[in-house]
């Protein structure tokens, strides 16, 4: 989405009125370069103030900038996580997945163990609200038993929810599971 001067001046001046939305969209604009130069310190600025109002979306795009960091913003992953948190347990499924995400790629605990039942707690629920990625990866916890028993039909379930959808990887997925004929039953086969 590209932003016209005049619409980043209007959303300046809503912004600096305290308007959520503008400064969400504030944010966004200068995170992702949408109409001003990219600048992720600016983009913090104006998430932080849309998160102090409750902005979920707000909260889980802090959670990312801060995860990854860059732009002059330093990678900071207590900061991630914890935005991350209050906007998952808003029930954003979006930072849901983030936080599953996190707590997978070694970043969610003290010391950069991974904690995989926690991954899969949070995928679970950003999966329970219909969140693709959260289904594939809670389909991979169940096919492994990372974080969670090993349930080969629990895991086709979430499979076979995402492939439903379109999703080229659950497909992908559930393809390769009947052409190994290992636990094709299993899968529905």
């Amino acid at each position: 989405m590209k932003n016209s001067p005049e619409e980043i001046k209007r959303l300046r001046r809503a912004a600096e009125q305290g308007d959520l939305e503008a400064q969400f969209n504030l944010g966004r604009a200068y995170d992702f370069g949408e109409g001003v130069e990219k600048n992720r310190a600016e983009a913090v600025k104006w998430y932080r103030l849309a998160a102090g109002q409750g902005c979920a979306e707000a909260r889980h795009n802090l959670g990312w900038v801060y995860l990854y960091g860059g732009g002059g913003v330093e990678k900071n992953q207590a900061e991630a996580l914890k935005w991350f948190r209050l906007a998952a347990e808003q029930g954003f499924a979006p930072a849901q997945f983030g936080l599953g995400w996190a707590y997978c790629e070694e970043v969610a605990c003290e010391g950069g163990a991974v904690d995989q039942a926690e991954a899969a707690k949070w995928f679970r629920k950003a999966a329970e609200q219909g969140h693709l990625e959260a289904q594939i990866n809670l389909a991979d916890a169940y096919c492994k038993g990372e974080g969670v028993e090993k349930n080969i039909p629990e895991a086709a379930k979430w499979l076979r929810l995402a492939a439903e959808i379109g999703f080229d990887e659950a497909q992908f997925c559930m393809g390769e599971a009947y052409r190994l004929g290992n636990e094709a039953r299993e899968f529905g086969g």
